[in-house]
Protein backbone atom coordinates (compact mmCIF):
# COMPACT_ATOMS: atom_id res chain seq x y z
CA UNK A 1 0.00 0.00 0.00
CA UNK A 2 1.72 3.06 -0.87
CA UNK A 3 1.02 6.89 1.03
CA UNK A 4 0.50 9.91 -0.22
CA UNK A 5 4.13 11.48 -0.56
CA UNK A 6 5.43 13.75 3.00
CA UNK A 7 5.23 17.79 2.94
CA UNK A 8 8.36 18.40 4.62
CA UNK A 9 8.13 22.12 6.00
CA UNK A 10 4.97 22.69 3.44
CA UNK A 11 3.32 25.01 5.50
CA UNK A 12 6.45 26.51 6.44
CA UNK A 13 6.97 27.62 3.00
CA UNK A 14 3.50 28.16 2.62
CA UNK A 15 4.24 30.96 5.39
CA UNK A 16 7.30 32.51 3.81
CA UNK A 17 6.10 33.31 0.86
CA UNK A 18 3.21 35.08 2.41
CA UNK A 19 6.14 37.46 3.74
CA UNK A 20 8.05 39.26 1.70
CA UNK A 21 10.71 36.73 0.61
CA UNK A 22 10.45 36.48 -3.19
CA UNK A 23 9.57 33.22 -4.44
CA UNK A 24 10.16 32.18 -8.05
CA UNK A 25 6.77 30.09 -7.88
CA UNK A 26 4.70 33.23 -7.39
CA UNK A 27 6.70 35.08 -9.96
CA UNK A 28 5.45 32.16 -12.30
CA UNK A 29 1.74 32.80 -11.31
CA UNK A 30 1.68 36.13 -12.00
CA UNK A 31 3.63 35.57 -15.43
CA UNK A 32 0.37 33.07 -16.00
CA UNK A 33 -2.10 35.55 -15.25
CA UNK A 34 -0.52 38.22 -17.58
CA UNK A 35 -0.25 35.78 -20.17
CA UNK A 36 -3.69 34.45 -19.93
CA UNK A 37 -4.63 38.37 -20.38
CA UNK A 38 -2.64 38.72 -23.41
CA UNK A 39 -3.83 35.47 -24.72
CA UNK A 40 -7.46 37.07 -24.51
CA UNK A 41 -6.87 40.24 -25.81
CA UNK A 42 -4.16 39.68 -28.45
CA UNK A 43 -5.30 36.59 -30.08
CA UNK A 44 -8.87 35.75 -30.17
CA UNK A 45 -8.51 32.28 -31.65
CA UNK A 46 -12.02 31.79 -32.20
CA UNK A 47 -11.95 34.39 -35.18
CA UNK A 48 -10.00 32.15 -37.18
CA UNK A 49 -11.69 28.71 -36.95
CA UNK A 50 -14.38 29.61 -39.53
CA UNK A 51 -17.16 27.58 -39.94
CA UNK A 52 -15.45 24.51 -37.80
CA UNK A 53 -17.66 24.17 -34.90
CA UNK A 54 -15.54 21.44 -33.17
CA UNK A 55 -12.37 23.97 -33.70
CA UNK A 56 -14.14 27.10 -32.89
CA UNK A 57 -15.85 25.72 -29.34
CA UNK A 58 -12.32 24.35 -28.47
CA UNK A 59 -10.62 27.34 -29.10
CA UNK A 60 -13.18 29.05 -27.38
CA UNK A 61 -11.48 27.89 -24.12
CA UNK A 62 -9.24 31.18 -25.18
CA UNK A 63 -11.65 33.38 -24.25
CA UNK A 64 -10.62 32.57 -20.58
CA UNK A 65 -7.63 34.51 -20.76
CA UNK A 66 -9.81 37.33 -18.73
CA UNK A 67 -10.16 35.42 -15.83
CA UNK A 68 -6.27 36.69 -15.40
CA UNK A 69 -7.39 39.67 -13.56
CA UNK A 70 -9.03 37.06 -10.98
CA UNK A 71 -5.43 35.45 -10.87
CA UNK A 72 -3.79 38.35 -9.70
CA UNK A 73 -6.55 39.19 -7.09
CA UNK A 74 -5.79 36.42 -5.53
CA UNK A 75 -1.82 36.79 -5.49
CA UNK A 76 -2.73 40.64 -4.25
CA UNK A 77 -4.77 39.25 -1.52
CA UNK A 78 -2.36 36.79 -0.46
CA UNK A 79 0.53 39.07 -0.51
CA UNK A 80 -0.53 41.97 0.61
CA UNK A 81 -2.44 40.09 3.21
CA UNK A 82 0.85 37.89 4.32
CA UNK A 83 2.99 41.32 4.71
CA UNK A 84 0.63 43.04 6.80
CA UNK A 85 0.09 40.48 9.03
CA UNK A 86 3.57 39.80 10.01
CA UNK A 87 4.03 43.53 9.93
CA UNK A 88 0.82 44.82 12.05
CA UNK A 89 2.22 45.48 15.19
CA UNK A 90 5.09 47.42 13.47
CA UNK A 91 5.32 51.30 14.90
CA UNK A 92 5.87 52.14 10.92
CA UNK A 93 3.19 50.25 10.16
CA UNK A 94 1.24 52.01 7.82
CA UNK A 95 3.92 54.24 6.50
CA UNK A 96 6.14 51.50 5.49
CA UNK A 97 3.29 50.12 3.64
CA UNK A 98 2.10 53.04 1.80
CA UNK A 99 5.37 54.12 0.65
CA UNK A 100 6.28 51.07 -0.79
CA UNK A 101 2.92 50.65 -2.31
CA UNK A 102 3.44 53.95 -3.64
CA UNK A 103 6.78 53.50 -4.72
CA UNK A 104 5.55 50.63 -6.59
CA UNK A 105 2.61 51.54 -8.05
CA UNK A 106 2.37 54.93 -9.01
CA UNK A 107 5.59 56.10 -10.85
CA UNK A 108 4.76 54.16 -14.32
CA UNK A 109 0.61 54.39 -13.58
CA UNK A 110 1.45 58.79 -13.39
CA UNK A 111 3.41 58.24 -16.74
CA UNK A 112 0.70 56.34 -18.56
CA UNK A 113 -1.54 58.74 -17.49
CA UNK A 114 0.58 62.17 -18.58
CA UNK A 115 0.97 60.71 -21.73
CA UNK A 116 -2.34 59.67 -22.54
CA UNK A 117 -3.17 63.28 -21.86
CA UNK A 118 -0.84 64.63 -23.53
CA UNK A 119 -1.68 62.35 -26.57
CA UNK A 120 -5.90 63.51 -26.43
CA UNK A 121 -4.99 67.19 -26.21
CA UNK A 122 -2.98 66.78 -29.46
CA UNK A 123 -5.76 65.31 -31.15
CA UNK A 124 -8.44 66.93 -29.18
CA UNK A 125 -6.63 70.75 -30.92
CA UNK A 126 -4.28 69.66 -33.53
CA UNK A 127 -5.93 66.58 -35.60
CA UNK A 128 -9.52 67.66 -37.41
CA UNK A 129 -12.04 64.74 -37.98
CA UNK A 130 -10.73 62.65 -35.25
CA UNK A 131 -13.19 60.40 -32.66
CA UNK A 132 -10.96 61.60 -29.77
CA UNK A 133 -12.23 65.03 -28.06
CA UNK A 134 -13.40 66.19 -25.05
CA UNK A 135 -15.03 63.23 -23.64
CA UNK A 136 -12.03 61.45 -23.53
CA UNK A 137 -10.99 64.42 -21.01
CA UNK A 138 -13.98 64.79 -19.27
CA UNK A 139 -13.40 61.54 -16.33
CA UNK A 140 -9.03 61.96 -15.87
CA UNK A 141 -10.15 63.21 -12.79
CA UNK A 142 -11.45 60.09 -11.74
CA UNK A 143 -7.95 58.10 -13.39
CA UNK A 144 -5.94 60.30 -10.85
CA UNK A 145 -8.10 59.38 -8.07
CA UNK A 146 -8.21 55.75 -8.54
CA UNK A 147 -12.02 55.95 -9.07
CA UNK A 148 -12.32 54.63 -12.64
CA UNK A 149 -13.85 51.21 -12.10
CA UNK A 150 -17.04 53.66 -11.37
CA UNK A 151 -17.32 54.93 -15.09
CA UNK A 152 -19.61 52.54 -16.85
CA UNK A 153 -19.48 54.84 -20.21
CA UNK A 154 -15.57 55.71 -21.70
CA UNK A 155 -15.09 57.43 -24.49
CA UNK A 156 -12.92 56.57 -27.55
CA UNK A 157 -9.32 56.76 -26.68
CA UNK A 158 -9.78 56.61 -22.90
CA UNK A 159 -11.54 52.75 -23.23
CA UNK A 160 -8.36 51.93 -25.63
CA UNK A 161 -5.41 53.77 -23.04
CA UNK A 162 -7.17 53.22 -20.02
CA UNK A 163 -9.34 50.68 -19.93
CA UNK A 164 -7.54 47.92 -18.20
CA UNK A 165 -6.98 50.36 -14.83
CA UNK A 166 -10.30 49.42 -13.76
CA UNK A 167 -8.41 46.11 -12.04
CA UNK A 168 -6.10 48.35 -10.65
CA UNK A 169 -8.57 50.52 -8.89
CA UNK A 170 -10.08 48.15 -7.25
CA UNK A 171 -6.59 46.77 -5.88
CA UNK A 172 -5.58 50.46 -4.94
CA UNK A 173 -8.91 50.64 -3.25
CA UNK A 174 -8.20 47.18 -1.08
CA UNK A 175 -4.79 48.65 -0.60
CA UNK A 176 -6.38 51.58 1.50
CA UNK A 177 -9.03 49.46 3.30
CA UNK A 178 -6.86 46.07 4.22
CA UNK A 179 -4.15 47.99 6.30
CA UNK A 180 -6.79 48.94 8.31
CA UNK A 181 -8.94 46.27 8.91
CA UNK A 182 -5.49 43.59 9.53
CA UNK A 183 -4.51 46.04 12.02
CA UNK A 184 -7.32 46.50 14.17
CA UNK A 185 -8.45 43.36 14.50
CA UNK A 186 -7.77 40.10 16.54
CA UNK A 187 -7.34 37.16 14.67
CA UNK A 188 -10.37 35.35 14.69
CA UNK A 189 -12.81 38.32 14.27
CA UNK A 190 -10.23 39.26 11.13
CA UNK A 191 -11.17 35.99 9.20
CA UNK A 192 -14.40 36.03 10.12
CA UNK A 193 -14.82 39.70 8.50
CA UNK A 194 -12.48 37.81 5.23
CA UNK A 195 -15.36 35.16 5.34
CA UNK A 196 -17.88 36.91 5.26
CA UNK A 197 -16.66 38.57 2.43
CA UNK A 198 -16.40 35.40 0.50
CA UNK A 199 -20.04 34.94 1.29
CA UNK A 200 -21.36 37.95 0.66
CA UNK A 201 -19.23 39.23 -2.59
CA UNK A 202 -21.14 36.48 -5.12
CA UNK A 203 -24.80 37.69 -3.27
CA UNK A 204 -23.93 41.20 -4.11
CA UNK A 205 -23.31 40.14 -7.91
CA UNK A 206 -26.83 38.59 -7.67
CA UNK A 207 -28.40 41.28 -6.03
CA UNK A 208 -27.27 43.65 -9.02
CA UNK A 209 -28.17 41.08 -11.72
CA UNK A 210 -31.95 40.75 -9.96
CA UNK A 211 -32.23 44.34 -8.70
CA UNK A 212 -30.11 46.99 -10.89
CA UNK A 213 -29.28 45.53 -13.99
CA UNK A 214 -29.28 48.83 -15.44
CA UNK A 215 -25.88 48.72 -13.27
CA UNK A 216 -24.89 45.37 -14.42
CA UNK A 217 -21.08 46.53 -14.91
CA UNK A 218 -20.83 46.63 -10.73
CA UNK A 219 -20.57 42.88 -10.67
CA UNK A 220 -17.21 43.57 -12.95
CA UNK A 221 -15.80 46.20 -11.59
CA UNK A 222 -16.96 47.26 -7.94
CA UNK A 223 -14.45 46.58 -5.40
CA UNK A 224 -17.08 44.66 -2.89
CA UNK A 225 -18.67 42.13 -5.80
CA UNK A 226 -14.98 41.58 -6.77
CA UNK A 227 -13.68 41.04 -2.87
CA UNK A 228 -14.21 36.95 -2.74
CA UNK A 229 -10.73 36.88 -4.76
CA UNK A 230 -8.75 39.26 -2.80
CA UNK A 231 -10.42 37.85 0.43
CA UNK A 232 -9.31 34.73 -0.57
CA UNK A 233 -5.47 35.29 -1.11
CA UNK A 234 -5.50 37.00 2.66
CA UNK A 235 -7.31 34.37 4.23
CA UNK A 236 -4.93 31.86 2.59
CA UNK A 237 -1.82 34.38 3.91
CA UNK A 238 -3.40 34.60 7.25
CA UNK A 239 -4.04 30.57 8.02
CA UNK A 240 -0.50 30.31 6.66
CA UNK A 241 0.82 31.81 9.68
CA UNK A 242 -1.13 30.08 12.21
CA UNK A 243 0.21 27.25 13.70
CA UNK A 244 -2.69 25.29 13.90
CA UNK A 245 -3.52 25.50 10.22
CA UNK A 246 0.27 24.73 9.49
CA UNK A 247 -0.04 21.56 11.66
CA UNK A 248 -3.53 20.51 10.00
CA UNK A 249 -2.12 20.84 6.79
CA UNK A 250 0.77 18.91 7.52
CA UNK A 251 -1.22 16.09 9.04
CA UNK A 252 -2.91 16.19 5.41
CA UNK A 253 -0.42 15.72 2.88
CA UNK A 254 -3.13 15.10 -0.05
CA UNK A 255 -5.20 18.31 0.92
CA UNK A 256 -3.46 20.18 -1.73
CA UNK A 257 -4.07 17.94 -4.16
CA UNK A 258 -7.81 17.64 -3.12
CA UNK A 259 -8.48 21.06 -3.38
CA UNK A 260 -7.22 21.37 -6.89
CA UNK A 261 -9.06 18.92 -8.27
CA UNK A 262 -12.11 19.86 -6.10
CA UNK A 263 -12.01 23.73 -7.54
CA UNK A 264 -11.45 22.51 -11.03
CA UNK A 265 -14.73 20.19 -11.16
CA UNK A 266 -17.11 23.05 -9.43
CA UNK A 267 -14.84 25.17 -12.42
CA UNK A 268 -15.36 23.01 -15.30
CA UNK A 269 -19.42 22.59 -13.78
CA UNK A 270 -20.13 26.37 -14.52
CA UNK A 271 -17.60 26.82 -17.86
CA UNK A 272 -20.65 26.12 -19.93
CA UNK A 273 -21.74 30.18 -18.68
CA UNK A 274 -17.99 31.53 -18.05
CA UNK A 275 -17.66 30.64 -22.28
CA UNK A 276 -21.05 32.03 -22.93
CA UNK A 277 -22.61 35.50 -22.51
CA UNK A 278 -22.00 36.91 -19.58
CA UNK A 279 -24.66 36.45 -17.16
CA UNK A 280 -26.24 35.78 -13.87
CA UNK A 281 -24.79 32.03 -13.41
CA UNK A 282 -21.24 33.05 -14.93
CA UNK A 283 -21.13 36.79 -12.53
CA UNK A 284 -22.12 34.65 -9.71
CA UNK A 285 -20.90 31.42 -8.88
CA UNK A 286 -18.24 31.53 -11.80
CA UNK A 287 -16.34 34.47 -10.22
CA UNK A 288 -16.56 32.40 -7.30
CA UNK A 289 -15.29 29.35 -9.01
CA UNK A 290 -12.29 31.41 -10.37
CA UNK A 291 -11.27 32.52 -7.31
CA UNK A 292 -11.31 29.15 -5.75
CA UNK A 293 -9.56 27.64 -8.33
CA UNK A 294 -6.51 30.18 -8.24
CA UNK A 295 -6.25 29.64 -4.95
CA UNK A 296 -5.78 26.51 -5.33
CA UNK A 297 -3.47 26.86 -7.77
CA UNK A 298 -1.71 28.92 -5.80
CA UNK A 299 -1.46 26.52 -2.24
CA UNK A 300 -0.84 23.43 -4.53
CA UNK A 301 2.77 25.16 -6.04
CA UNK A 302 3.98 26.56 -2.91
CA UNK A 303 3.02 23.16 -0.76
CA UNK A 304 3.63 21.13 -3.38
CA UNK A 305 7.09 22.15 -4.87
CA UNK A 306 8.04 18.81 -6.48
CA UNK A 307 5.24 18.89 -8.54
CA UNK A 308 5.14 19.30 -12.56
CA UNK A 309 2.58 22.52 -12.15
CA UNK A 310 5.28 23.86 -9.41
CA UNK A 311 8.33 23.38 -11.70
CA UNK A 312 6.36 24.83 -14.51
CA UNK A 313 5.78 28.18 -12.67
CA UNK A 314 9.48 28.23 -12.43
CA UNK A 315 10.35 28.44 -16.09
CA UNK A 316 12.23 31.07 -16.59
CA UNK A 317 10.62 32.71 -19.37
CA UNK A 318 7.27 32.54 -16.92
CA UNK A 319 8.85 33.82 -14.14
CA UNK A 320 10.58 36.89 -16.32
CA UNK A 321 6.90 37.53 -17.63
CA UNK A 322 5.90 38.04 -13.87
CA UNK A 323 8.66 40.81 -12.92
CA UNK A 324 7.45 43.15 -16.20
CA UNK A 325 4.08 41.99 -15.78
CA UNK A 326 2.47 45.94 -14.15
CA UNK A 327 3.79 46.97 -16.91
CA UNK A 328 2.37 45.04 -19.60
CA UNK A 329 -0.88 44.56 -18.51
CA UNK A 330 -1.42 48.98 -18.34
CA UNK A 331 0.56 48.93 -21.82
CA UNK A 332 -0.57 46.29 -23.85
CA UNK A 333 -3.89 47.05 -24.99
CA UNK A 334 -2.63 50.76 -26.70
CA UNK A 335 0.67 49.24 -28.13
CA UNK A 336 -1.77 46.99 -30.17
CA UNK A 337 -3.85 49.40 -31.15
CA UNK A 338 -1.03 51.31 -32.28
CA UNK A 339 0.61 49.09 -34.27
CA UNK A 340 -2.42 47.99 -36.09
CA UNK A 341 -3.04 51.37 -37.10
CA UNK A 342 0.34 52.36 -38.17
CA UNK A 343 1.09 49.68 -40.45
CA UNK A 344 -2.49 48.65 -41.24
CA UNK A 345 -4.72 51.54 -40.64
CA UNK A 346 -7.37 49.23 -39.23
CA UNK A 347 -8.14 48.10 -35.57
CA UNK A 348 -6.47 44.82 -34.13
CA UNK A 349 -7.96 41.50 -36.34
CA UNK A 350 -6.15 38.49 -36.74
CA UNK A 351 -7.95 37.69 -39.68
CA UNK A 352 -4.94 37.93 -42.16
CA UNK A 353 -1.51 36.98 -41.87
CA UNK A 354 -0.94 40.55 -42.13
CA UNK A 355 -3.19 40.98 -38.60
CA UNK A 356 -1.35 38.01 -37.56
CA UNK A 357 1.83 39.93 -38.20
CA UNK A 358 0.96 42.94 -36.81
CA UNK A 359 -0.05 41.74 -33.34
CA UNK A 360 2.96 39.72 -33.23
CA UNK A 361 5.05 43.10 -33.97
CA UNK A 362 2.80 44.88 -30.78
CA UNK A 363 3.53 41.93 -28.42
CA UNK A 364 7.08 42.31 -29.42
CA UNK A 365 6.80 46.15 -28.70
CA UNK A 366 5.28 45.41 -25.76
CA UNK A 367 7.55 43.21 -24.39
CA UNK A 368 10.65 45.51 -25.27
CA UNK A 369 8.46 48.40 -23.51
CA UNK A 370 7.81 46.59 -20.32
CA UNK A 371 11.35 45.18 -19.98
CA UNK A 372 13.00 48.67 -20.24
CA UNK A 373 10.60 50.22 -18.23
CA UNK A 374 11.82 47.21 -15.28
CA UNK A 375 15.15 47.59 -15.46
CA UNK A 376 15.29 51.46 -16.04
CA UNK A 377 12.46 52.27 -13.71
CA UNK A 378 10.56 50.18 -11.48
CA UNK A 379 13.54 47.65 -10.41
CA UNK A 380 15.59 50.92 -8.48
CA UNK A 381 12.53 52.68 -7.95
CA UNK A 382 11.43 49.27 -5.67
CA UNK A 383 14.52 49.41 -3.77
CA UNK A 384 14.05 52.70 -2.68
CA UNK A 385 10.86 52.01 -1.62
CA UNK A 386 12.25 48.98 0.48
CA UNK A 387 14.11 51.43 2.35
CA UNK A 388 11.48 52.12 4.43
CA UNK A 389 11.62 49.21 6.51
CA UNK A 390 8.45 47.43 8.78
Amino acid sequence: MTTAPALPAAAKELHLASSSKRIPELDGLRGLAILLVLVAHYFPLVTIAGDHVILRRVLRLFALGWSGVDLFFVLSGFLIGGILFESRSSPRYFKTFYFRRAYRILPIYSLWLLLYLLVALTYRFFVPQTPIGSADLRHFPYYLLFLQNFLFFKAHLEVIWLGVTWSLAIEEQFYLCAPFVVRNLRVRPLVIVLGSLVLIAPLLRLAVYLWLPQQILLVYLSLFCRADALALGMLAAVGSSLPEVRGYVQAHPNLPRNFIIGSACALAAVGYWLLGPREVISGTLGFSCLAFFYLSLLVFVLLRPGSAIAGATRWKALRKLGMISYCVYIIHGPVLHAVHRIFRASGPSISSWDAVGATCLALFFTLLLAILSWYLLEKPLIRRGHRYSY
